[in-house]
């Protein structure tokens, strides 16, 4: 299912935030250029929220939009949507479409990945690094769930020996033999019992049985009929496996479900990884964030490096990280990236002054989003009382006690926050 059709992106509190947030840094750019100069790229959806919030505050007029649609059809669904004529939309997947586009001015780029991390990912920020424009911002957010799955040694090594053995049968099907009929009939039976235990529905004695059965048929009809039994390999192979199955049968721990999480993680990106194994709790949701920017932090500098080997020293790149935010609109999601500028242009960006924007972080340190519980007549109150001299204004008692934390988070995001009319009161 599309992102599209189960989020409606413009009722996701956390995210105006951000937006909001990330809006007000690029206004500060304007060092380097012009602001309505630079183009903006990003994944519009169907609501193309950030596009209208950068063209009516930025005044940026040149706008990309890169969605994954190959369907034609689909396509006009989002040509209707388009909130203005001069956005361009690219239906490609996100690394071909970085690929096509020449990044001949200043740019804003915003890969808002609705999935989880996947290795195409880096494919992308290594586009942009090579690519984009001095004085030019990216940013990259995505969900930080990472999947794995509970399971035990023996669904592992059942899996491993199931497709050898399915070969085998194929072999022995063709060999039409009647005297190991009872054989392939036992063959038949085990396989279909590992099937049932690599599903998760777990039998071990019927397992064992099969196993065991399977093996007096192979002793008996190999003693009687020596002349077919030694011919047919297959049949040795098979017995093979199924002396390593009953040996793995015999030892309670394999059969123990463990969490395969991280195995999963540090296979599926390796060469990506920065550790040689990570703590399982470290890919909770509540840490993943930090492996996952760690990650890309490293190839962020792995890519810059390479890139500066074959320029002089003026034009070497820098890159300046500017954002790491984390929050949680239903899923957990993080979102990091800065600028990047040539070594001769560094004045330009001392002149940004980002590091006196409270939200901007550079270091490993996050800025989580969360918005306050209050309401609107909490939040009028505020406004009227506390923000000149920091104190709230000690009218009640409750106030201060209540409402304390409430009224912090209020006051670091209050000018970031959506405004809402209550239809009831018109």
């Amino acid at each position: 299912m599309r992102s599209y059709d189960s989020i409606d992106y413009r009722l996701r509190m956390r995210k105006f935030v951000e937006r909001k947030m990330i809006k007000e840094s690029c206004q500060r750019l304007y060092y380097f250029d012009h602001i309505d100069q630079y183009r903006y790229i990003g994944f519009g959806s169907l609501y193309f929220v950030d596009f209208k919030l950068f063209h009516k505050e930025l005044g940026i007029k040149e706008m990309i939009s890169i969605e994954y649609e190959p369907d034609e059809g689909k396509q006009l669904r989002f040509e209707f949507n388009k909130p203005y004529e001069f956005i361009r939309m690219n239906y490609k997947k996100s690394t071909d479409a970085l690929n096509e586009i020449n990044f001949d001015k200043r740019s804003i780029v915003w890969l808002d990945y609705d999935g989880n991390l996947e290795k195409y990912m880096f494919d992308d920020l290594s586009i942009l690094l090579d690519n984009i424009m001095s004085g030019s911002i990216f940013i990259i957010s995505l969900n930080t769930s990472i999947n794995g799955k509970k399971t035990s040694k023996l669904v592992i090594e059942l899996n491993k020996h199931l497709g050898k053995l399915k070969k085998i049968r194929e072999k022995l099907d063709k060999l039409s033999l009647s005297e190991i009929a009872k054989s392939e009939k036992l063959l038949n039976e085990l396989i279909v019992n590992m099937e049932k235990n690599i599903c998760g529905r777990y039998n071990r004695r019927e397992l064992r049985y099969y196993c065991k059965e399977f093996q007096k048929s192979f002793i008996t009809y190999s003693s009687n009929e020596k002349h077919i039994y030694n011919n047919v390999k297959e049949l040795n192979e098979f017995n093979a496996i199924i002396m390593l199955i009953i040996e793995l049968l015999k030892n309670e721990d394999n059969c123990r479900e463990k969490n395969l999480k991280v195995d999963r993680f540090m296979r599926d990106y390796e060469g990506f990884t920065t550790r040689q194994k990570y703590k399982e709790n470290e890919l909770s949701d509540k840490k993943s964030h930090i492996v996952i920017k760690e990650m890309f932090d490293v190839h962020i500098n792995k890519t810059i490096k390479y890139i500066n080997n074959t320029r002089d020293d003026p034009d070497k790149i820098i890159y300046k990280q500017l954002y790491y935010f984390t929050y949680k609109d239903g899923a957990s999601m993080v979102t990091f990236g800065g600028i990047l500028y040539e070594k001769k242009e560094e004045e330009y960006y001392n002149r940004c002054c980002f590091e006196n924007l409270d939200y901007i972080k550079n270091g490993e340190e996050e800025y989580n989003i969360c918005i306050p519980k209050l309401t609107d007549k909490e939040m009028e109150y505020f406004n009227n009382s506390f923000f000149y001299n920091g104190e709230i204004a000690s009218e009640n008692e409750w106030k201060e006690s209540e409402l304390k934390n409430e009224c912090k988070l209020y006051k670091q995001i209050y000018r970031y926050l959506p405004h809402f009319t209550n239809a009831d009161n018109l």
